[in-house]
């Protein structure tokens, strides 16, 4: 059965489903407040067309206490909303009266699209970078083609303006290209959400975090294959923001997502592109290592929720089941290097505390003897 992703925003008119809308498929909403989401709605095919009480009453009887909270971010009036279990009509509680305080100056980002053979979405993919809610002159967008460079790569860079970086190190030379503090990443598999940039920006608001990710959400559902991926692919999940630091083993690999939503700082960034697993090009397995690293020297790297990036699933089944195969092998290969590492600097610290103990055990032998010496 497809399955019908659509959006509900708390902060609008709320709109009924119709058959239309979605004949002969089950419903999947994401219900959001001001961008932020708060979670999953699901409608089965039986059940469409769904009113706008209905809708409402299941909001009210799912995330009384999400919205709640999610009003008291943003300032909002959800008496309203949490009263007579969802009969009131939403829009109605979030008049204006916004009282958030106004962001500071927006710092400069490079987005970079990594770009290994199929281009065929990309125009959708800048459509939804053109249409961010952050400032245009504070963002600029570049192609990076991982491996060897392609007539279509450089076709596709032509008709879009872009800077087509490719060859030898090419994503280390499009990072040192850049010119602001951040470099968020993505691909053409990937369509950013409306606010991502302004997410990820405001989320790395301190210089000890130097990284930023978010919710990867299935932007169509439609095909058994992609119905297949989405039940096997491990994508980071929950909507509630998270900072992490210094937990490296406690953190599935699959928590850190995918380079289809993910932002470090340049000077991160830039330091690290220097060891060698990125002279081959920017892959899942170098996104795993730079969180690996960012947490092992003390940084912090958030789970932002409301930096979403819509990824749209491998459409036939052999394609989508060898990237799931790619995907799986990435992690492992993430955990056995991190394993190694890991017991690596703890060889390296029994070594400096046996030296330790040796030079103690040394100097107060010698203290004896200079005692015994004294008293002759």
């Amino acid at each position: 059965m497809a399955v019908k992703i659509i959006q509900i925003e708390l902060s609008e008119p709320v709109k009924p489903i119709r058959l239309r809308d979605a004949l002969g498929c089950d419903v999947q909403a994401l219900v959001r407040l001001r961008g932020e989401p708060l979670g999953w709605l699901y409608f089965r095919h039986n059940e469409v067309p769904v009113s706008r009480q209905e809708i409402t009453s299941r909001v009210a009887q799912h995330f009384t206490w999400p919205i709640y909270e999610a009003s008291l971010r943003h300032s909002l009036r959800a008496g309203e909303v949490l009263a007579r279990q969802g009969q009131t009509l939403l829009a109605e509680a979030f008049q204006a009266g916004n009282t958030n305080p106004s962001p500071g100056p927006a710092m400069t980002v490079l987005v970079i699209l990594a770009a290994k053979a199929d281009l065929k979405h990309l125009p959708a993919c800048l459509d939804a970078l053109q249409k961010q809610t952050y400032p245009k002159a504070n963002y600029e967008v570049c192609l990076v083609s991982l491996g060897p460079a392609w007539p279509e790569a450089e076709k596709a860079a032509n008709e879009a303006g872009l800077v087509l970086f490719s060859g030898t190190e090419a994503f280390g030379r499009a990072v040192a290209a850049a010119r602001g503090e951040l470099v968020a990443l993505t691909g053409p598999a990937g369509v950013s959400d409306g606010g991502w940039l302004a997410a990820v920006a405001q989320a790395a608001d301190s210089a000890s975090i130097v990284a930023v990710t978010g919710p990867l959400l299935p932007l169509e559902l439609e095909t058994p294959a992609q119905q297949e991926f989405a039940s096997y692919a491990r994508r980071p999940v929950g909507f509630a923001r998270q900072y992490l630091y210094k937990q490296v083993f406690s953190i599935p690999p699959e928590n850190f997502g995918l380079p289809l939503n993910a932002a470090f700082r340049r000077d991160f960034l830039l330091k690290q592109c220097a060891d060698a697993r990125f002279k081959a090009g920017f892959g899942l397995a170098q996104l795993l290592h730079l969180h690996y690293t960012a947490l092992q020297e003390g940084f912090t790297v958030v789970a932002e929720p409301k930096a979403i990036v819509w990824e749209r699933y491998p459409s036939a089944l052999k394609e989508a089941r060898r990237q799931l195969q790619d995907e799986g092998q990435s992690r492992l290969d993430y955990v056995k290097s991190a394993a190694a590492e890991e017991l690596k600097s703890r060889q390296m610290l029994e070594m400096r505390l046996k030296t330790t103990i040796r030079s103690r055990v040394s100097l107060a032998r010698s203290a004896r003897k200079l005692k015994s010496l004294a008293r002759r």
